[in-house]
């Protein structure tokens, strides 16, 4: 009896198992896992196709006389759309600039962008004109930018006009925007303002002028040997600031005494020159220079002889 009860629970096992692996058998799909939503990633923007530049016109006379006949109608070189395509054409095109730059009857302003566009192209054989044009033109601003197209050419005949004209006194009128024309030629101009500093002693402050626009740090040596020599005091004033603002502090005692002048342009020369190196006074040196400047602005005139005292005041009391 017991044989027969155990016979049965086991082939009831049996069965029940059969049905399991049966259930698999017929690829009843298991449960698996739920995946982790993972967030989408939003799309990258294309950036747009950027529009084809057009293409730059190429150089025939035709072409070149329609750009000067545009030019003539333009009065600033960044929006006149001449301006570029000419100063492409080179050399091609500097005799038609220098003719429209040159000719008084033109419009000041178009005269003024050819003139432009001539600096940036640099041909010598235009440089000797743009002098002339810019000798016998009686406004100043043009005759500024002549002087500068002349001078840019780099031509050596050039540079002797202008440097003469610089240091004669039918040039006085002009010295300003001769310098322009100058200081195009960087340190050849050093060099040269350098070397006449002692011979002409009437032109010191001229030659000072030039030296501080366009001296590097290979020309200090040259101006602290120089500085010695030259006995006019707003020229020492101009080489002693350009010295310091190449490393030499030494010399602030140049601008120092020229603080103590008796002569009120003297004094206000010398605060204009420190202010351009204010920001270099040795520490030591502050608190006198604060009671010359000062006692020096009290007896100053004011407006733009004052400027010089307040802007040094204002960096050395920190205000």
């Amino acid at each position: 009896m017991l044989r027969y009860f155990i016979a049965i629970v086991v082939s009831g096992l049996l069965v029940v198992g059969a049905g399991c692996d049966d259930k698999k058998s017929k690829g009843e799909p298991e449960k698996k896992p739920a995946k982790e939503k993972v967030a989408k990633k939003p799309d990258t923007p294309v950036k747009p196709a950027e529009p084809a530049k057009p293409k730059a016109p190429e150089y025939s006379a035709e072409t070149a006389a329609k750009l000067i006949a545009e030019m003539e109608k333009c009065e600033y070189d960044f929006n006149c759309k001449a301006y570029k395509p000419l100063v492409s054409f080179g050399n091609k095109v500097s005799g038609d600039l220098a003719k429209l730059a040159s000719d008084a009857a033109k419009p000041k302003k178009a005269r003024e962008v050819a003139a432009k566009a001539l600096t940036e192209i640099k041909d010598p054989a235009t440089g000797m004109q743009m002098f002339e044009a810019a000798k016998a033109e009686k406004d100043f601003m043009l005759r500024d930018k002549l002087f500068e197209a002349a001078g840019a050419t780099g031509s050596n005949d050039v540079f002797k006009a202008l440097t003469a004209w610089y240091t004669n006194k039918k040039g006085k009128e002009h010295q300003m925007q001769t310098r322009s024309g100058i200081e195009m030629y960087g340190k050849k101009a050093t060099a040269w303002a350098i070397q006449q500093l002692p011979k002409l002693k009437k032109y010191q402050v001229e030659l000072a002028d030039i030296i501080t626009d366009t001296a590097g740090k290979g020309a200090l040596k040259e101006i602290q040997d120089i500085l010695p020599k030259v006995k006019d005091t707003m020229a020492r004033h101009r080489l002693a600031s350009k010295a310091i603002e190449l490393g030499d502090k030494a010399q602030f005692g140049v601008l120092i005494k020229g603080l103590k002048s008796k002569d009120v342009y003297d004094r206000s020369d010398a605060a204009g020159f420190l202010a351009k190196v204010i920001k270099s006074v040795p520490d030591d040196k502050k608190a006198e220079l604060i009671k010359l400047l000062e006692a020096g602005k009290k007896k100053d005139r004011g407006g733009l002889t004052a400027r010089g005292y307040d802007k040094c005041l204002k960096e050395l009391k920190g205000k």
